[in-house]
């Protein structure tokens, strides 16, 4: 009795699991049907935009047409020749500021090379400079055992001089 009563508890759990798989299913896939839903209006959207930007550029030309037909041919002509002024001073911004770029460019790969040289002299001169003290030490410690030598000579050759005085005056002192 207890072994049918756990059965019908794990079938009774087995089913709600199955029931939340099902539902989260079902919400999932909602949320790709809204997910789709949703691209579909934001590019429809996008094309609503590019039409009312097309729509109006076109009333912005037609404006315009409407103000040149008002004007004569001289005005026409001042326009045009300012229209030309104007174009050229923007295509002499844009060449001016691609040669600015170029010399920008140029600029920037010399100085990374001359960063990339100046860290090369800065790890030759460390390595210079650990080799100083190196040589520096060697030095100190040279000079130090010469000093040493010095010293011990002396002492020697003072107590070879007290040896002769003293044989000297032991022979003189036995005669």
């Amino acid at each position: 009795m207890e072994k049918l009563q756990s059965i019908n508890n794990l079938y009774a759990e087995q089913s709600i699991v199955t029931d939340l798989i099902y539902e989260l299913k079902m919400v999932t896939n909602e949320k790709l049907n809204l997910d789709r839903e949703n691209v579909a209006l934001k590019l429809e959207n996008q094309d609503l935009r590019q039409k009312l930007e097309a729509a109006e550029c076109n009333t912005k030309i037609r404006k315009n047409l409407f103000d040149f037909q008002g004007l004569d041919n001289e005005e026409l002509r001042e326009r045009k020749l300012s229209m030309l002024e104007i174009s050229n001073l923007k295509l002499s911004y844009c060449k001016q500021r691609e040669l600015f770029e170029q010399r920008q460019d140029v600029l920037l790969l010399q100085i990374k090379h001359l960063e990339t040289k100046l860290n090369e002299n800065n790890e030759v001169l460390n390595d210079l400079r650990v080799k100083s003290e190196k040589n520096y030490k060697k030095y100190v410690s040279y000079k130090n055992k010469i000093k040493q030598a010095v010293i011990v000579i002396k002492n020697l050759a003072s107590g070879k001089a007290e040896k002769r005085s003293n044989k000297t005056c032991q022979t003189e002192h036995n005669m």
